[in-house]
This record gives structure tokens, sequence and C-alpha cells, in this order.
């Protein structure tokens, strides 16, 4: 079963649970996936992961910003729908098993000093897509480079 199908299989079920707030973000996580696929175009599960971490991110910096601003009720909704939207994106890796991975890249690519952030980062991206966080990819590998 597809990621896509898992997720209208959940629509379905919160539907019969009566769980407005979980049926509301599978909602708009399968309308913005439907509006990013284009007529004929092959659903896979890598659009549907795309899609879902877009989404997360978006919860994420909501709840910086809400939290900021001292309403906590608004973070509490988004870290909510943050819950549902984590449980169809596969298991992120943590800042360690991204440094090995960068480090391993760095020597690969042999590259020496922040020049070459660029190459590094083109090569890292492609492996880590959808298993890490792109903004703490970013600062290891530039810290791996000045260092």
């Amino acid at each position: 079963m597809s990621i896509y199908q898992d997720i209208e299989t959940q629509i379905k079920q919160a539907m019969r649970d009566k769980n407005s707030v979980e049926l509301s973000v599978l909602r708009m996580l399968k309308s913005n996936i439907d509006s990013q696929t284009k007529a004929g175009e092959e659903l896979t599960d890598e659009l549907t992961l795309k899609m879902v971490s877009t989404e997360v991110k978006k919860r994420k910096e909501a709840i910086k910003i809400y939290q900021d601003s001292n309403k906590n009720d608004r973070a509490d909704q988004e870290n909510a729908e943050l819950k549902i939207l984590s449980k169809y994106q596969p298991k992120q890796l943590d800042e360690v098993e991204i440094k090995k991975v960068v480090q391993a890249k760095i020597v690969e690519l042999g590259a020496k000093d922040i020049s070459q952030i660029g190459q590094v980062m083109g090569q890292v991206k492609g492996e880590l897509q959808n298993k890490a966080d792109m903004g703490v990819v970013s600062k290891i590998v530039k810290e791996e480079l000045s260092a």
C-alpha cells in the first residue's frame, strides 16, 4: 500500500471516529498532493513524502512563531497537526547520524573548505532527502567545512 493510499484510508477512519483535527489535516495534505500531481503523472511515495516534509516544516515554523508570540493555544494546535503529519515521515536521522554521513561525503569528495559547501550539500541532500531536517544538515556541513 502506498503512502497516499494509507492517507486516504486514514481519512475514512478519521470520519468514522469523528476526529475533526486529524480529518482536517489529512484532507489538506491529500488536497496538496493532488494539486501537485499533474494530469497523467504517476503519484509516487517520493512525491508524497516531499509534500509531507513541506507540511511538517510549515508546522515547525508556525509553532516557533506562536511560542515566541506567547500564543500557546495556537502552538498546541500546530503541534497536534505536526504529530499527525509526522506519522507519514520516515524515521528522521539525529545529528550524530547526519554528521557521519556529512563527514563521509566530505572525505569522498575531498572537500577542504567552506568554498565547496554547494558541492557537498548537493551530494548530501540526495542521500538525506526526507530522512533529515535539511536546516540541520546545512548547519553541520558548514561546521565540518569550517573546522
